[in-house]
């Protein structure tokens, strides 16, 4: 098991905001760090990535605004998931799924 916490676009999104170049420039480093791990992955493992928190348009958090709450959760393997058929079946539930998890949950998922 590796954890890594990539701080780059915390920091930007803080100090300049979501709408400032330098945030796009770290997710991009970040982006591109993903990737490098993704292709020396082997098929027997997954990598699951998730923030801490969202933010406001100005880099703030701590509250309960819709913003704050929302995060990013993501799993790569390089064999397909078990679910990955029902999933398909299962479109739009999955997704809808998706929109509505927050931060509070991501530590059940997780698990």
């Amino acid at each position: 098991m590796m954890i890594a916490h990539i701080i780059g676009i915390d920091s930007a999104g803080h100090t300049r905001g979501l709408f400032h170049k330098e945030l796009e420039r770290k997710i991009q480093d970040t982006n591109r760090f993903i990737n490098s791990i993704i292709d020396k992955m082997d098929r027997d493992t997954t990598l699951v990535i998730f923030g801490d928190h969202g933010m406001t348009n100005s880099g703030d958090h701590g509250g309960g605004a819709e913003l704050e709450l929302r995060t990013i959760l993501f799993a790569h393997q390089k064999t397909p998931f078990p679910m990955h058929e029902q999933h398909n079946k299962m479109g739009e539930a999955f997704f809808n799924m998706d929109r509505t998890i927050k931060i509070g949950d991501l530590a059940a998922i997780v698990s």
